[in-house]
């Protein structure tokens, strides 16, 4: 979600079409399995230098560029959101629920919730989801407690969803210590979900910050788009606007015309 705003540099055209080149690995994009590119949000406005007419157009990073090795799936719709941090859905007291494997939450991002008692559930993820499960499909007689874990932690890991909640109770009295041992091994985040919390209470939580994340980002882009327009109508349009490039990306704003001679700058 802080990434929204975060390009670095920014090219103001003179009499020509307006381009973005970014400097650093803050333009690199991001992969992501099993999501489409989002359209980039853009916003241009309109002044001149020197009696010269200027576009000055501003276009934020995609959010989910996908991964160009996901041929075997059928597109999706781009996710709303960026995604949530799995830390605040940990943060929820009404939810309870408690990480007990996996790397820090901090940078796992949910874009999702799915429930899935299949031992194998990659057909049916998309990527970026918290797979919920009670553990049913252990209970299979078939299934070893040993490797059976280890490969359904994997088969999850290469599906792409990027934690799993286990279901205390009805199934398994307690999350069993060879899937806690599994998940770790595959860097898979794994949450115990209380008895009385439903899986459908967690998606219904994972569903609503989005929301709020959405929001706040559409809020952000406006604001962005309102004082940009503000500062071309201000006298020095062209110096006002790469300020408050500048300023929103927190990177360096420069003016140039059509053959590359550089006009003004701003920020660092």
């Amino acid at each position: 979600m802080d990434d929204l705003l975060c390009t670095p540099r920014w090219r103001v055209v003179l009499g020509g079409p307006a381009r973005r080149r970014p400097r650093g690995a803050a333009g690199a994009a991001v992969r992501r399995r099993g999501h489409p590119p989002v359209p980039a949000p853009t916003g241009h406005v309109e002044t001149n230098v020197g009696g010269r007419p200027a576009t000055l157009k501003c276009t934020f990073p995609p959010l989910h560029p996908s991964s160009p090795e996901d041929s075997s799936t059928v597109p999706v719709p781009a996710p709303p959101t960026s995604g949530v941090p799995l830390a605040a859905l940990l943060a929820r007291t009404d939810l309870g629920l408690r990480q007990i494997a996996g790397p820090d939450p901090a940078g796992v991002l949910v874009h999702g919730a799915h429930t899935s008692e299949l031992p194998d559930p990659r057909p049916y993820l998309l990527g970026g989801e918290l797979l919920l499960t009670a553990g049913v499909q252990a209970g299979e007689t078939a299934f070893d407690a040993d490797t059976g874990f280890d490969a359904y932690a994997a088969r999850v890991v290469a599906g792409g969803a990027v934690a799993l909640g286990f279901g205390v109770a009805p199934v398994h009295d307690t999350v069993p210590p060879a899937l806690v041992a599994a998940c770790d091994a595959h860097g898979l985040p794994l949450v115990e979900v209380p008895p009385a919390v439903p899986f459908s209470g967690i998606a219904r939580a994972v569903w609503e910050l989005m929301a709020q994340a959405r929001h706040a980002e559409l809020r952000r882009v406006t604001e962005a788009q309102q004082a940009l327009a503000s500062a071309a109508a201000r006298p020095g349009p062209v110096r006002a606007v790469l300020r408050q490039l500048a300023q929103r990306t927190g990177g360096y704003a420069v003016a140039v015309t059509a053959d590359g001679r550089e006009l003004d700058a701003a920020g660092a």
